[in-house]
């Protein structure tokens, strides 16, 4: 069983509904539904986010 460390769940208005979403501290998007375990969304490149545009 993998275990998840690093997480914050954020607020979106699909939490009035029971979709609850999660960012974890390396850039994961995570996504969880009632009981369900959670899952993941898409990656973010850690690459793409520190290079500076300019």
């Amino acid at each position: 069983m993998k275990v998840i460390m690093g997480m914050k769940e954020f607020n979106t208005p699909l939490k009035l509904v029971g979709l609850r979403m999660f960012k974890a501290y390396d850039g994961h998007l995570y996504i969880k539904l009632g009981k369900r375990p959670r899952k993941r969304l898409f990656i973010i490149e850690q690459s793409n986010m520190s290079r500076k545009i300019g």
